[in-house]
């Protein structure tokens, strides 16, 4: 089971993170990728017609680990619940991500950029991602509340999750958490710099690609059930 990140961007092609390969990947309309580490991986074969967004595990540097370890890694999680591989991995890697896609940064960022947040040995930090590779966002309080909340009661929060046992309820309030505070809004009160969720899902990887298991666009609808996985 693997779970990917994905956003659309405007030109049509899709930005998916394979947590299987530890790879950004850029998905052409054809099916096609660029892959952004120059890796021979696996071909996705199957992206949703609309982005997903979601959480995800592993490590982020491209130079991580061996692909037969990571297969090896990944063969004996079929009957394992997500909380379980959640706990195993941020023990081993003690990282989690977290994704909002679709954020502009004026004056930082043009375009549409892939933020997200990782927990890393007790302290949160802010990635972006594009095709030109992963960098550290620059310490702006005006961006780093995107998404997020920065808060003194979120950071407690999120150090609660990281540090105590990962219940399924618990990931799903996160999600849900996650979600409330990027909420998709209507284009006509959508400003630039505001997250902006596309949709949600979870997929598994089989040996032709990754395989939708659940989508959805709509925002009041976005839920997560990880005994589906």
């Amino acid at each position: 089971m693997t779970i990917i990140i994905a956003a659309k961007a405007k030109q049509g092609l899709y930005t998916a993170y394979d947590t299987a390969h530890h790879e950004w990947d850029t998905i052409f309309p054809d099916g096609s990728k660029n892959c952004f580490y120059n890796r021979d991986v696996r071909k996705i074969t199957k992206i949703a017609q609309n982005a997903f967004v979601g959480i995800s595990s592993g490590c982020l540097d491209p130079r991580y680990s061996e692909e037969r370890q990571l297969r090896e890694s990944l063969a004996d999680r079929n009957d394992r619940s997500l909380s379980e591989i959640l706990q195993e991995e941020m023990k081993k890697r003690q990282k989690v991500i977290l994704g909002v896609p679709e954020i502009n940064v004026p004056g930082f960022f043009e375009g549409n950029a892939y933020v997200f947040g990782v927990y890393e040995k007790d302290e949160f930090k802010l990635y972006t991602a594009d095709k030109r590779g992963l960098y550290s966002l620059r310490e702006e309080p005006s961006f780093v509340g995107i998404g997020f909340g920065w808060d003194p009661e979120i950071e407690s929060s999120f150090e609660h999750w990281y540090s105590e046992s990962l219940s399924e309820p618990e990931i799903l309030e996160l999600l849900k958490w996650t979600i409330k505070q990027s909420s998709n809004k209507s284009k006509s009160t959508a400003k630039p710099g505001d997250p902006r969720i596309l949709g949600f899902g979870s997929a598994k990887l089989t040996e032709e690609g990754f395989e939708e298991i659940e989508f959805t666009q709509d925002p009041d609808e976005l839920y997560f059930d990880p005994r589906k996985c």
